[in-house]
């Protein structure tokens, strides 16, 4: 049996039978036969990631935006303003990140821009990614323990890239072959050596998404973004954002208005200054959206509804988004908005297809079949998707459609749509019970409020967490009452984990909700959506 992490364990058993025969040398610096890792003398210590005997420790590095600290314009061309902003890291894990600027081992950093302007938080700027390639050892978050070397971010250790740095233009490499779930990416690459004109992979922005005369009363936020594949299983937390305000034209300065936001994405910017906007998190195995939507009553009985997807770190894209509609309701004015690719990304810019039909509204780009570079919402992007109704808000499950082939084919979060029966009942929290006898496990539970009915989720604890894959799970009852019973056991060493939600007419509420990032996420089981 393999024991907590599982990854780890097992990872270095594989390894074990591989093992050519050859006498390894731990503490070397060279990984060999039989050996997970060799940080040669560093090996054991506080910040190396292997452990004395070369195996893998368990420890991993965190990365965050700690702070943004700077901007800086670099010019303007055919209507277009580039910035870049400076950047502070911080290793907030128990062991070194790799910043070995030579190979992969290294992080990179997306920068972006977004306005808030008449209730509508979209995305106007994005740009090419910095490839870091040495480390400081700086105290600017808490205290380093600095490391030999350049080649690693030592543990609470940072490094500062100011605005000069990040927008050097044969450090700035593309979006497009980054996993962002993985920290996965080619390297090296030659389009990283092609520089140009004064806006070239820069974070572009259009002067008419900045001039004060047209954007009156709007707010705007930069962001900063680092994806490293030695920390993978910590990127949740890995986008800052910090306000700015935009000067006045032709040059549109930046200033700071407020602090940066550590460890929070930008969309997150929208709840902070709207407190009605509604925001969800999706993680799957291959990454996270983030969504956030409002509601907004319109005059003769209407409603507006907008919703802002993020891509934090989704590698297969969003390639669709469905809203659900009650029988009978009459939509307009369905609209969408996403952001320019440029300097030679290969990505199609076409705006998504909007359908609407008696049941949903739905917005699609072309299939993966069609066009591998259709204007999917890739990683480090935000799409934003809106329409008026004539039905007042309730709650429903909306639908993210995948790009890349793949299982899931679909994610889905509860969040606020037209729903002509209100809202969907609330989760049964932390009153579910069990108790045993004669091998039969009762569950016992308080209803969820709103609710009619419940259902019971079971799954194998070692399985954790619920969903995605799911194969574990169990759809165990539905039920009108508040308790319901299970006779199997659980295999010898393992344990059942149960979670109940609420039913009622408008549908099934969730399984509870998890935070990521702050962002509360409800969970979601493959087995039993």
């Amino acid at each position: 049996m393999c024991l907590w992490p599982a990854r780890v364990v097992c990872a270095f058993a594989a390894l074990a039978l591989a093992h050519s025969g050859a006498a390894a040398f731990c503490g070397n610096g060279a990984v060999e036969p039989g050996e997970q890792c060799d940080d040669g003398p560093q090996n054991g210590t506080l910040n190396s990631c292997c452990a004395a005997n070369c195996t893998l420790s368990g420890k991993s590095p965190d990365l965050i935006v700690g702070d943004i600290t700077g901007t800086l314009r670099f010019g303007s061309s055919g209507g277009i303003t580039a910035y870049s902003i400076a950047t502070t890291a911080c290793n907030l894990g128990s062991c070194w990140a790799n910043w070995i600027g030579d190979t992969a081992e290294h992080p990179v950093i997306g920068q972006n821009m977004y306005r808030l302007k008449d209730g509508r938080f979209e995305q106007i700027g994005q740009s090419w990614l910095k490839h870091g390639f040495a480390s400081d050892a700086a105290s600017d978050c808490a205290v380093c323990n600095p490391p030999p070397n350049t080649l690693h971010l030592g543990v609470h250790c940072s490094d500062t890239y100011d605005a000069v740095t990040n927008g050097v233009q044969n450090l700035l490499g593309p979006k497009a072959d980054v996993n962002p779930s993985t920290g996965v990416f080619p390297y090296p690459d030659p389009r990283m050596d092609t520089t140009g004109d004064a806006i070239f992979k820069r974070l572009q922005v259009h002067d008419t998404d900045l001039d004060p005369a047209f954007n009156s009363g709007a707010l705007y936020v930069v962001e900063g973004q680092y994806v490293t594949h030695d920390e993978a299983k910590n990127n949740g937390n890995n986008a800052s954002y910090r306000p700015v305000g935009v000067g006045a034209a032709p040059d549109f300065l930046l200033t700071f208005t407020g602090s940066t936001q550590p460890q929070k994405a930008a969309i997150q910017a929208w709840k902070a200054t709207d407190p009605a906007v509604t925001l969800t998190a999706l993680k799957g195995v291959d990454g996270t959206f983030l969504l956030a939507a409002k509601a907004t009553p319109l005059p003769n009985g209407l409603y507006h509804y907008e919703y802002a997807v993020q891509n934090l770190t989704n590698s297969r894209a969003g390639g669709s988004f469905t809203v659900p509609i009650p029988p009978g309701a009459t939509i307009t004015r369905v609209d969408f908005h996403d952001v320019d690719y440029h300097s030679g990304e290969p990505f199609d810019g076409t705006d998504w297809t909007p359908t609407v039909t008696a049941t949903s509204v739905s917005w699609a780009t072309q299939t993966f079949d069609v066009n591998v570079n259709a204007n999917a919402l890739r990683w480090g992007t935000l799409y934003n998707f809106r329409f008026d109704a004539n039905v007042a808000p309730g709650t429903s499950a909306v639908t993210i459609g995948l790009f890349k082939p793949g299982s899931p084919a679909t994610m889905s979060t509860m969040t606020v749509t037209p729903s002509a029966c209100g809202v969907l009942p609330s989760e049964v929290r932390d009153d579910v019970q069990l108790s045993q006898s004669q091998g039969v496990t009762t569950i016992t539970w308080t209803a969820a409020p709103g609710s009619v009915s419940s259902s019971v989720l079971r799954g194998v604890v070692s399985q954790l967490p619920v969903g995605p894959g799911g194969g574990d799970e169990l759809c165990l009852d539905d039920t009108a009452g508040t308790s319901t019973t299970d006779p199997e056991d659980p295999a010898p060493g393992e344990g059942f984990w149960y979670l109940v939600r609420g039913v009622n007419g408008c549908g099934d509420g969730p399984y509870g909700v998890a935070l990521l990032g702050g962002v509360p996420a409800s969970r979601q089981s493959t087995t039993c959506p």
